[in-house]
């Protein structure tokens, strides 16, 4: 009854046969949109969930129980939160397990499997449920290796996506040409910018789970939903935002965590203005950070000029490198663009860790480095725009990658420490319980 149990109407498929469009159409779905449940609707095992409210409502019944396999989002997910109103009214959680869903036959292991059980009755609190985490041992036993607290933020003031969103709220946008990366732009669709934004941040859901792939910073607007324009009243709020999800990627982003939601941090920590800080340095050069600066690029047959407002470097300082190097394109570039740029101007007003203070050093000693190869660079890769003054991260890293490999190496190096330090404060500050 419940198979496929984790189908929903946008499942787009990845190979024939596997397309699921159209599976959440049932007549549960519609008495759902009509109850306004929500987005859950679309999900195919809420709707056999809802489906047996409705059967307890109807025949009256007080001695229903269920047990259940599950993604646990219908416990944390913030499009769940109708659904959950409903459902915790008439089922009292008992107790669950977390594990990897791999130990299901053909299942990717990038993800966890619940299994909860519910009585007939009032869930008393409905934002937080205590699950075992288990696993299986070298003798092929199941063991005990944790306890994992999943949770939702039904009754928060907001969720840390919805914190970032309060100054743009409201906000006039208009068509701006849609970045699809650092580089290239799409040109179907309708971009959303207001006006004298410094960029641009996609921060789709409010989970661990889209970390990794749906989380990124541009220079524009982008061709991806989901995100909103930075000015300078919600700039810090972003970059904290941005690093505290970019920090939990990788090994760090896994089958116990992916469901955790982010809350509004603690501002009054006493090193919560330390990691504000520092995430301005990180965020301008982790990979996902795809600032760029782009002249006389074409979108909807009109010609843009985009600026780099996350350079971090002065226009004097590049100035004396045109010079240097005799690179009339990047001199001109500066006497058409050459306003200071918003971060280098805010870094001039911060204190930084050591860590970061590092991290910021040498990205100016290889942009420094590289300037030499900048002509080059470009009469071999014009697709770039590597001769302009602003140039971003992405940019300045095609240079690296191409003639100073064992100094990027170095720089990455500093950066992992910046990162190593900052994690924890993930968890310290409050950004995820």
């Amino acid at each position: 009854m419940i198979n496929p149990p984790y189908g929903t109407a946008n499942n787009a498929g990845t190979k024939e046969g596997d397309h699921k469009e159209g599976i959440a159409l049932s007549k549960i779905n519609e008495i759902m949109k009509e109850n306004k449940i929500g987005a859950s609707s679309q999900q195919l095992y809420t709707q056999f969930l809802y489906r047996i409210i409705m059967m307890k409502k109807i025949y009256n019944l007080t001695n229903v129980n269920i047990c259940i396999y599950a993604k646990s989002t219908y416990m944390t997910g913030v499009s769940f939160k109708k659904f959950r109103e409903e459902f915790l009214k008439h089922f009292k959680y008992e107790q669950g397990i977390l594990f990897q869903a791999s130990h299901f036959s053909d299942v990717k292991g990038a993800w966890g499997i619940d299994f909860s059980i519910w009585s007939s009755g009032e869930t008393i609190d409905k934002n937080e449920f205590i699950h075992s985490i288990k696993d299986i041992d070298e003798n092929n036993e199941i063991k005990n290796i944790g306890i994992k607290n999943i949770y939702n933020l039904d009754y928060e003031k907001c969720t840390c996506s919805d914190w970032i969103k309060e100054e743009v709220k409201k906000m006039k946008t208009f068509d701006a040409p849609q970045l699809g990366s650092a580089l290239v732009v799409k040109q179907k669709g309708k971009g959303n910018l207001v006006d004298n934004a410094l960029g641009y941040y996609v921060n789709v859901g409010n989970s661990v789970y889209k970390n990794t792939t749906d989380v990124f910073i541009v220079s524009s607007t982008s061709s991806m939903a989901h995100g909103i324009s930075i000015i300078e009243e919600n700039f810090l709020k972003v970059v904290c935002n941005f690093s505290a999800r970019k920090l939990i990627t990788g090994k760090y982003s896994n089958w116990i965590n992916d469901k955790d939601e982010y809350l509004i941090p603690n501002t009054n920590h006493s090193k919560y203005k330390e990691f504000e800080n520092d995430s301005i340095v990180y965020s301008i050069f982790n990979t996902s950070s795809n600032q760029s600066s782009l002249r006389n690029i074409e979108y909807k047959d009109k010609l843009w000029d985009i600026k780099n407002e996350f350079f971090f470097m002065g226009v004097d300082e590049i100035e004396e490198l045109s010079n240097k190097f005799e690179n009339q394109d990047i001199y001109d570039d500066i006497k058409e663009f050459g306003d200071e740029r918003y971060v280098y101007r805010i870094l001039n007003s911060v204190i930084l860790s050591k860590e970061a203070q590092d991290v910021l050093n040498k990205a100016k000693e290889l942009t420094v480095k590289s300037f030499k190869y900048r002509q080059l660079f470009n009469d071999e890769k014009p697709e770039y725009h590597i001769n302009t003054w602003d140039a971003g991260r992405y940019q300045i890293k095609g240079i690296l990658n191409e003639y100073l490999k064992e100094d990027y190496k170095e720089f990455l190096e500093l950066y992992k420490i910046l990162e190593e330090k900052m994690r924890p404060m993930v968890y310290e500050l409050g950004f995820l319980k």
